[in-house]
């Protein structure tokens, strides 16, 4: 049986809340770029790791490169507002 495993990695970005605030009186929300170098602390069924995501931004598309346990996969993305979301397929799945 081929096991399929689902992480979801948040990054936290210290002006979210502020951008939605913002919107609300609204000013002009200010602007995500997640582009760089994050490292992830993940724990998946008692596995964990410490993955690294190279991510740059164009506009809301995010394209970039993951590298830890599952090897080196493409990423790719978008972001909306204050919401970041990208994912990468192995060859057990995509992972989000």
């Amino acid at each position: 049986m081929q096991r399929i495993a689902l992480v979801v990695f948040c990054l936290a970005v210290p002006f979210g809340s502020a951008s939605a605030a913002q919107e609300v009186q609204g000013q002009k929300p200010v602007e995500v770029d997640v582009t760089g170098k994050w490292k992830a602390k993940v724990d998946v069924g008692g596995q964990t790791g410490e993955p690294t995501f190279t991510l740059k931004q164009d506009g809301d598309k995010i394209t970039g490169k993951y590298e830890g346990l599952l090897g080196e996969q493409d990423v790719t993305g978008k972001v909306t507002r204050d919401k970041v979301e990208f994912e990468f397929t192995t060859d057990q799945g995509k992972v989000v």
